[in-house]
C-alpha cells in the first residue's frame, strides 16, 4: 500500500498571520524578538524530519496492509504517525477515559476576588485533536476557526475545546477556563507540519490531548526521547514564544510495564523538553494540603528516561462535563489526562490575557510561562518538592496572576541571555517570607535515543544550572529527582537533566546572590536565553533597569481607600510626582509633593474602583512604575 494523503501542513502560507487572534502589537513583538535565522533552520530541521518519517511509513505501508488512519470503535481518530527503528508501527489517537475552580481560575475573572478581568479576550489557543470542533455550539460559535480539509464534527474535539474556551452561555457552572478567548482547530495528522507556520505567525499556545497507543511491543519508548519529542523540540526552540500543552496519557492500570509500579509510562511528545506535560486528578474545591489532592486511577506517571520531571503539573481530569459534538446544544462527562490538559491550556491563556493588561503590546517568552505556571503550583505528593506522579503540583492559576501583579513589589520575571562561558549574578533581599527562584529555558533540540530501553543518557543540550548563596557563603541549590528510584522523596543538589529549576528556601534570612552558569565549554548556538521568576524578594532589590528609583515602597497592597508611599535617598528633584493608570492607561490619578530626604505620602484611592492599577512615581530624572491592585 502506497502512502497516499496529504501533508497539510507544508500547505500553509504566510496568509496564517493574517487570521491569528494575538494582536498586531504582540505579532510585531514575538517577530521583533525571534531570529528569523533560527526559523529558517526549523524549517531545514522539520522538513528533514518529515521526509525521513514519511519514507519510513511509506516503506512499512509497501510491505504491510494496514490503514493510514481510522476511526477505531468508539469512533476515535487513529493515525498511523511514524514507524520505529525496530520495525513497529506508531499509531496516535486521543486520551479519552468541575475543574475551574480547582485550579482557582475563577479568581481572574470580573468580580473575582483579585480585582482583575483576565476572560481568555484576544488570545488564540491552536488544538489539535482528533477531528474538528463543533464550531456552530452555542458555547463557542464565532470563535473557532476550523483548518482541515475534512469537516469530521468530533465529540472529543468538542470537548477538549470547550474547557478551553466554552462561555457556558446556557449554563454558566459549565463555562469553560479562558471563556473569551477563540480557537484554531486541526485533526492531530501530520501535527508537526502544521503547527510550525502557526508558531512562526504567531501562535503562543497550544493544545494537544493525544499520544501514542501504547502496546506490549512498544514498552521499550516508554520515557524515551524519540523523533515526536524532538519535532517539538525543533518548533519550540526556534519560536520562544510559542508553549504546547501536551497530555500525559491514560495508560496506568491497562497492564502496560507492570514491573515499574504504574511508573514510566509516558511516551512520544510529552517527553519532549519544552512542553508542559500534564496529568490529572481528582477535582479539589477545599485545598488545605498536598494530601488533599488525589491522583486519578488512569494517568500515566513519569519520569523519562533520562530522569527528567515528567509530569510537568496536573490539573483535575476525573468527570469534567463540557460541550460534545452530537448537537449545538450538548454536553458530555469525560475522563482523561485530554480533560486535564485543556485546564492547563485555559490557565495559561488567562495568564496571558493578565499579563497583557499589565504589560500591553508585549508576550513573555514560552520559558518564562512555563516557569511561572510551575513555580506557583500548589503542593502535591507524600513529600515537599516535584515527584514522578504530580510533577511540580497542582496549577494554581490564583498564585500564578499575584507574582504578575506584585511584579516589582515582592516578585520578578527577568528574561535574560547567557553566553557561552559566561556567568549571570544577580542579588536579592528576602522579605521574610519564603525566598523561591525558578530558572527556566527553552532548551535546543537533542539527539533522539536509540539506545535499548530506559537508557538515561540526558537530552538536555545546553545545561545550565542556578544556585542562590548568602551572605555566610553557604550555597542552596534546586529540587531534583533520582531515576533510579522513582518513589524516594525530591533532594535538593546540581540538576543535571532539567530545564526548569527551581530553588526555594523557607526561612530565608537578608541577602542572596543568584548565579546561573552552564556546564561545558560552549552553548549550543553560542548562548541560551533563560528567564528567572523570583518570589519573595524585598522591592528594593527587585529592579532590572539603572534608571529607576528601586527603593519605592507601597502599601498595603492590594489596599482600599488608601495607600502609602514610601522611598529613602535616591531623590534628586525638587517634587515627586505620582500618578496612577488603569489597565486601560486612562490616568485615574496625579499627585505632586515637596521633595525631602526621607519620602512618605498616604494617598486617598477611596475613588478608585477594585481593579489593577499602575502607579509611576518620579522624582524628574528617574522613576519606577508598580502595580497597585484596589480591593
Amino acid at each position: 500500500m502506497k502512502l497516499k494523503y496529504l501533508i497539510a501542513g507544508l500547505l500553509l502560507t504566510a496568509s496564517t498571520a493574517s487570521v491569528l487572534g494575538q494582536s498586531e502589537a504582540q505579532r510585531k513583538y514575538i517577530s521583533n524578538n525571534t531570529n528569523s535565522k533560527f526559523q529558517d533552520l526549523a524549517r531545514q530541521e522539520l522538513n528533514r524530519y518529515n521526509e525521513e518519517r514519511l519514507a519510513r511509513i511509506d516503506a512499512y505501508l509497501q510491505v504491510n496492509n494496514v490503514p493510514v488512519k481510522y476511526r477505531d470503535e468508539k469512533g476515535n481518530l487513529v493515525v498511523l504517525e511514524d514507524v520505529t527503528q525496530s520495525g513497529d508501527p506508531k499509531y496516535v489517537s486521543i486520551y479519552n477515559l468541575p475543574g475551574v475552580r480547582t485550579i482557582e481560575a475563577q479568581k481572574l475573572y470580573p468580580g473575582g476576588s483579585l480585582g482583575v478581568n483576565a476572560t481568555g479576550n484576544g488570545i488564540v489557543v491552536g488544538i489539535w485533536d482528533g477531528g474538528d470542533v463543533r464550531s456552530t455550539h452555542t458555547d463557542l460559535l464565532s470563535r473557532v476557526t476550523l483548518l482541515e480539509f475534512s469537516r469530521i464534527l468530533d465529540n472529543h474535539a468538542t470537548h477538549v475545546g470547550g474547557t478551553i474556551i466554552g462561555d457556558g452561555t446556557t449554563t454558566s457552572s459549565r463555562r469553560g477556563v479562558a471563556y473569551e478567548g477563540t480557537l484554531r482547530s486541526y485533526d492531530l495528522q501530520d501535527d508537526t507540519g502544521e503547527i510550525r507556520p502557526e508558531a512562526e505567525a504567531g501562535m503562543i499556545l497550544s493544545n494537544h490531548s493525544y499520544g501514542l497507543v501504547l502496546q506490549n511491543n512498544l514498552v521499550y519508548l516508554t520515557g524515551k526521547y524519540d523523533s515526536d519529542a524532538r519535532g517539538f523540540d525543533i518548533i519550540t526552540y526556534f519560536n520562544p514564544f510559542f508553549l504546547p500543552v501536551v497530555a500525559a496519557g491514560n495508560d496506568r492500570g491497562d497492564g502496560f510495564n507492570t514491573s515499574d509500579s504504574g511508573y514510566d509510562l509516558i511516551t512520544d511528545k510529552a517527553i519532549a523538553k519544552n512542553v508542559i506535560t500534564v496529568g490529572a486528578v481528582e477535582q479539589e474545591l477545599n485545598y488545605t494540603n498536598p494530601s488533599d489532592v488525589t491522583m486519578s486511577t488512569f494517568s500515566s506517571w513519569g519520569p523519562a528516561d533520562d530522569g527528567r520531571i515528567k509530569p510537568d503539573i496536573v490539573a483535575v481530569g476525573v468527570n469534567v462535563t463540557s460541550p460534545i459534538a452530537t448537537s449545538d446544544t450538548a454536553y458530555g462527562t469525560l475522563n482523561g489526562t485530554s480533560m486535564a490538559t485543556p485546564m492547563v491550556s485555559g490557565g495559561i491563556a488567562l495568564l496571558h490575557d493578565l499579563y497583557d493588561d499589565l504589560n500591553p503590546s508585549q508576550v513573555l517568552r514560552s520559558a518564562s510561562m512555563k516557569g511561572l505556571v510551575l513555580s506557583s503550583t500548589k503542593e502535591a505528593g507524600n513529600a515537599a518538592g516535584p515527584d514522578y506522579r504530580f510533577g511540580w503540583g497542582l496549577m494554581d492559576v490564583e498564585a500564578a496572576a499575584q507574582v504578575l501583579l506584585n511584579e516589582g513589589s515582592s516578585t520578578l520575571i527577568q528574561e535574560e541571555e547567557l553566553t557561552s562561558g559566561a556567568t549571570f549574578t544577580r542579588n536579592v533581599v528576602s522579605n521574610q517570607s519564603k525566598l523561591k527562584v525558578a530558572l527556566s529555558w527553552t532548551d535546543p533540540f537533542g539527539n533522539t535515543n536509540s539506545a535499548p530501553e530506559d537508557d538515561p543518557t540526558p537530552a538536555l543540550v545546553n545545561d545550565l544550572d542556578i544556585k542562590l548563596t548568602d551572605s555566610n557563603g553557604v550555597d542552596f541549590f534546586p529540587w531534583k529527582l533520582n531515576v533510579n528510584n522513582f518513589t524516594a522523596a525530591a533532594t535538593k543538589g546540581v540538576n543535571d537533566v532539567d530545564n526548569i529549576e527551581i530553588v526555594e528556601i523557607d526561612a530565608p534570612a537578608g541577602s542572596y546572590s543568584i548565579t546561573v552558569d552552564h556546564k561545558g565549554s560552549s552553548l549550543r548556538f553560542g548562548s541560551q536565553e533563560f528567564s528567572l521568576i523570583i518570589q519573595g524578594a524585598d522591592p528594593g532589590t527587585l529592579s532590572t533597569s539603572t534608571d529607576t528609583l528601586e527603593t519605592v515602597k507601597i502599601y498595603p497592597n492590594p489596599a482600599n481607600n488608601f495607600v502609602n508611599v514610601a522611598m529613602n535617598g535616591q531623590l534628586s528633584g525638587s517634587k515627586i510626582n505620582i500618578t496612577i493608570h488603569d489597565i486601560l492607561a486612562k490616568q485615574v490619578l496625579n499627585r505632586s509633593f515637596d521633595n525631602s530626604s526621607v519620602f512618605q505620602q498616604r494617598i486617598d484611592i477611596s475613588t478608585l474602583k477594585s481593579g489593577v492599577y499602575l502607579m509611576n512615581v518620579s522624582d524628574g530624572s528617574a522613576s519606577t512604575t508598580k502595580k497597585l491592585i484596589v480591593k
